[in-house]
């Protein structure tokens, strides 16, 4: 099971309620991972993204980046 999976299924069922009142049906959370925090020194080397519908996750994305390759 994902750590995503996990949260979701940890949340009370009032958070849930709460989540889909806020949210549109369907959205994109992005994550990305890098190197460092300087945007200047650091590169950024995974992105990383999870599409939900509803409470469910319906699709996941990632993928390293090589910050050296052009």
């Amino acid at each position: 099971m994902s750590e995503t999976n996990q949260l979701l299924q940890n949340l009370s069922t009032k958070d849930k309620r709460n989540i889909t009142k806020i949210l549109p049906n369907s959205w994109v959370t992005l994550d990305i991972e890098s190197t460092g925090l300087s945007p200047k020194t650091d590169k950024i080397i995974e992105i990383g993204a999870v599409t939900f519908t509803g409470n469910e996750l319906v699709d996941q994305f990632s993928s390293y980046i090589n910050p050296q390759e052009k």
